[in-house]
């Protein structure tokens, strides 16, 4: 406190000098209306330059949650438009018994992500706690990112369609023909923006700008999600198909905001579906 005293004591004749300019200044502008105004207006410049600074900092704060709040609207915006697309595919059923929607959206972020290797994975940041379960489907707001490989209590780790393991049923929008989704992982260059089609006949007519999107045909994903866009088309003389090649709608170098699907009625259907293995068999 000595100290503190001392040093106002070295700098009165200095403090008394600008408190002095202070008075001097604020009479100048309070008395003349030309430097009133000059003074005004450029202090409104700098408020705004300021105000425009900490809005910025302010704003970076806020972005996460804001953009978890858009996500879960979203969640609930898809968990209803998949209930409409049920319901319309079952409106022509007599049985008063038709199974409601099966589908409900958990948002999720993005935290750890692979593009290089041959088996690429996804960390996301829900777990056991947040009702995640091993085989859930992921994707994001451009369409398939992959499948749920294991759980912890607060994360989980996800195949991503980057991945040898993962195959995915999908079908041309226009004409609903089916295929088989994989990633090539034969191409040297791993290129993550690219994918392919198997098991499209001669017969079936897609052409380069074609929409592929999931078909429904199992339990992990809803229909109609995007997968990709038809890239090229040519013709496999020896396997009697087309080689297809699609550009895949999510950008995995750069996916931050995800969706975890939970089918409420998957667990029936692949206890059922698991009944069927000895009639394959015979």
């Amino acid at each position: 406190m000595y100290q503190l005293i001392q040093f106002f004591l070295r700098l009165r004749i200095f403090f008394t000098f600008i408190i002095l300019e202070i008075i001097a200044a604020w009479l100048i502008v309070r008395n003349n209306t030309y430097q009133g105004v000059a003074f005004f207006t450029s202090s409104n410049v700098v408020a705004g330059v300021l105000y425009t600074y900490v809005d910025g900092i302010t704003g970076q704060l806020t972005l996460r949650d804001e953009v978890e709040r858009l996500q879960k609207e979203n969640a609930i915006l898809n968990q209803q438009l998949n209930n409409l697309k049920f319901r319309e595919l079952d409106s022509t059923s007599t049985d008063s018994t038709a199974l409601p929607a099966t589908y409900k959206y958990l948002p999720a972020r993005v935290i750890n992500n692979t593009i290089r290797f041959t088996d690429n994975y996804l960390t996301i940041n829900k777990g056991k706690i947040d009702g995640v379960e091993v085989g859930m489907g992921v994707v994001s707001p451009e369409g398939i990112v992959g499948r749920v490989r294991s759980v912890s209590e607060n994360f989980a780790t996800v195949y991503s369609l980057l991945h040898s393991n993962i195959r995915i049923s999908g079908q041309l929008s226009d004409s609903k023909d089916l295929c088989t989704v994989k990633w090539n992982t034969e191409d040297t260059n791993n290129d993550y923006l690219q994918a392919e089609l198997q098991y499209i006949p001669f017969h079936v007519d897609v052409e380069k700008g074609d929409t592929i999107e999931t078909s429904g045909a199992n339990p992990v994903y809803p229909e109609s999600i995007n997968i990709g866009i038809v890239e090229s088309v040519t013709d496999d003389l020896s396997e009697g198909t087309k080689n297809v090649k699609i550009n895949l709608t999510v950008n995995f170098s750069t996916i931050k905001n995800v969706y975890i699907i939970q089918n409420y009625y998957k667990t029936e259907i692949d206890s059922l579906e698991q009944n069927l293995d000895p009639l394959r068999s015979k």
